[in-house]
This record gives C-alpha cells, structure tokens and sequence, in this order.
C-alpha cells in the first residue's frame, strides 16, 4: 500500500497530538525519506515536534545514516532496526 504525503495549505499540522510514528518499510522504495524529512521540519516549526520516529526495516532495505542524521535534527529520538515480519495489526493494544 502506498501512502501519498500532502501538504497542509494552513498553518495547523495534522494530528497535533501525534507523537510517535512508527513505518514498516518492505522495500526501499516505499520509503521516501524526503517526504518525511519535509514532515517532520513541518511540525517541529509549527510546535507539534514528533518526539519520536521508529522505522522497521523488513527486508534489509538499508536507510542511510546521512538520512537518519537528518531526521534527527527535527524528531527527538529517531530509531532503525531490521526485522522479519510485520505485526498482526488485530493483536495489538
């Protein structure tokens, strides 16, 4: 599933609240780090900074260092790991 970032023409973010963001990446070019970059830079100027960013890698996609780097420098705590399989989405709580 592709998921198409927009941008927001007013100055109030989408999700105000929203704190955490987790992405489950499956192939590299489902991420698209510029989209996310522009996210993040977005809230963080508009006072609804993400206090954190977990990206779970599900098939050796390799995000760069530079790119996690970036995403620091707008997300408080930016975290990436590998995994093998994505959560049934029914069992969570």
């Amino acid at each position: 599933m592709r998921i198409q970032l927009t941008r927001c023409s007013s100055r109030i973010p989408i999700c105000p609240k929203l704190e955490q963001l987790t992405l489950y990446i499956k192939h590299l070019d489902q991420y698209r780090i510029n989209e996310l970059l522009s996210m993040a830079k977005e809230r963080a100027s508009r006072g609804a900074k993400l206090s954190a960013i977990s990206i779970i890698d599900l098939d050796n996609a390799f995000v760069s260092a530079k790119e996690m780097d970036q995403l620091r420098e707008h997300v408080s705590r930016v975290e990436y790991r590998f995994d093998s399989v994505m959560p049934a989405w029914d069992s969570l709580q």
